[in-house]
């Protein structure tokens, strides 16, 4: 039986057309402590992105919440996608948003963290679903049976992944959220949901639940 990495990196390998680079995407997961003072990140933080060609696919205060298991799914949820890894990561390092992330800072707590996607491929988020996923794996082999029983699922809902990654780079880690990473796009959040929901996935989720715990939500695309 191949191990879990080995399962991981044949759903990981993808090679680059063209030599266009990947879409790179932020996650994060924002428990607000004071909403006055939060008030003011936003507005700082919005053009900061807009600088760096970055763009938002999901800006939620009210994740469906399915699992939370490591307690980091509190909060609204942010996902953003940039042109490039390099674009996030000089984002994120950047003076300006810098300045935006202090403000949040004092009044929220965050689980933030930078993935290289799997394709080039530019995502219209008004009206997709989107599945987002921390998995702890705390049994590697148990755990490499579930992404060959979960996957035909995903594309049988017509599903496509963002990003998979067992080492997603975690800027912040407040919350307590950890491990493997993975985004699922879906045509509509009730397609997401009826994944979710189905009985195919919810076999290959009894299987992942015996050797991991996870934090899971399911949530809207933004228009803007």
């Amino acid at each position: 039986m191949p191990s879990v990495m080995q399962a991981l990196a044949g759903c990981l390998g993808c090679n680059k057309a063209n030599e266009e680079a990947n879409k790179a995407y932020c996650l994060a997961h924002i428990k607000i402590n004071n909403k006055e003072a939060f008030g003011a990140f936003p507005p700082k933080a919005g053009p900061t992105v807009a600088k760096y060609n970055g763009k938002f696919l999901v800006k939620s205060p009210t994740p469906d919440v399915r699992e939370n298991n490591q307690g980091a799914n509190k909060g609204m949820t942010a996902l953003i996608e940039f042109p490039a890894l390099k674009d996030a990561i000089a984002w994120y390092e950047s003076k300006d948003y810098g300045e935006a992330r202090a403000i949040r800072e004092k009044c929220s707590d965050t689980d933030l963290v930078l993935c290289e996607g799997l394709s080039p491929q530019v995502s219209d988020a008004a009206g997709k679903g989107y599945c987002i996923a921390r998995i702890n794996i705390k049994d590697k082999d148990a755990f490499s049976a579930f992404p060959p029983k979960a996957g035909p699922i995903v594309a049988q809902f017509g599903g496509r992944f963002l990003m998979r990654s067992p080492q997603p780079d975690v800027r912040e880690s407040v919350q307590g959220g950890s491990g493997f990473l993975a985004v699922i796009e879906f045509p509509t959040l009730a397609k997401a949901v009826q994944f979710y929901e189905s009985p195919g996935y919810t076999e290959a989720r009894l299987v992942r639940e015996k050797c991991s715990s996870a934090d899971l939500m399911l949530v809207e695309g933004s228009a803007a």
